[in-house]
């Protein structure tokens, strides 16, 4: 059986309030994408990420299924910019 994973980033405050926007840009996704995830499988599913303009931070990574159902994964570091964070569900 297969499910269907968005992703979804969820950014602390502290990096929403900055003055300079902080952005992020999916390597290996992109515009909202969804995988194929088999839910038998015990291989785990990574994504990797780049930040830019961001403060020293830390960003709490949820997956999230067709039912609304929500995946923390590993975090990711927002600095230094423009380099791959890979997380880890």
């Amino acid at each position: 059986m297969l499910v269907i994973l968005s992703l979804v980033f969820l950014f602390l405050n502290t990096a929403r309030a900055q003055s300079n926007p902080c952005v992020s840009f999916g390597v290996d996704y992109q515009d909202g994408g969804t995988y194929f995830q088999n839910n038998q499988s015990n291989v785990p599913f990574t994504f990797v990420s780049t930040f830019e303009g961001c403060q020293p931070d830390v960003v709490n990574n949820i997956l999230v299924d067709p039912l609304g159902n929500q995946y923390l994964c590993s975090n990711t570091n927002l600095t230094p910019s423009d380099i791959p964070e890979m997380s880890t569900w």
